[in-house]
């Protein structure tokens, strides 16, 4: 299974008045990387493309550690197909100064395949699941 990966910055306007970084933010993050998989699959989350669109279902989180000011951050983002779904892994790290990372953060999304009129398909069309 191919792991994208995609960098970020904690910025001051990320953070709390402690300078942690508020939470929506992950899922803000989240759903950048997930658009970029998909765009690199030639899909696109964001846009009907060839009469698919993909709402998320469900989502869970965990929180191991806080992300703080400054820190630099990397989501890993796998798929795994599951009947009409797309399921998305996405585990966040924080990269240490001496090349070390810790995993701050894990997120599971649960996207499902539908037509253009949000009508679920029973199995994801083949020009999807081989774009994967």
């Amino acid at each position: 299974m191919k792991v994208s990966k995609l960098q970020f910055k904690v910025h001051i306007y990320d953070t709390d008045c402690y300078g942690v970084m508020w939470h929506g933010n992950y899922l803000k993050w989240l759903e950048q990387a997930r658009d970029a998989v998909m765009v690199d699959a030639g899909l696109d989350l964001q846009l009907p493309q060839e009469g698919y669109v993909y709402p998320v279902a469900e989502q869970t989180v965990r929180f191991r550690k806080p992300a703080k000011l400054r820190d630099a951050l990397e989501v890993r983002t796998s798929v795994e197909i599951k009947g009409p779904r797309l399921i998305f892994s996405q585990p966040v790290f924080r990269l240490e100064a001496d090349g070390s990372e810790t995993l701050i953060y894990e997120s599971t999304t649960v996207c499902v395949v539908c037509d253009a009129n949000f009508k679920p398909f029973r199995r994801i069309p083949e020009a999807i699941s081989s774009a994967f």
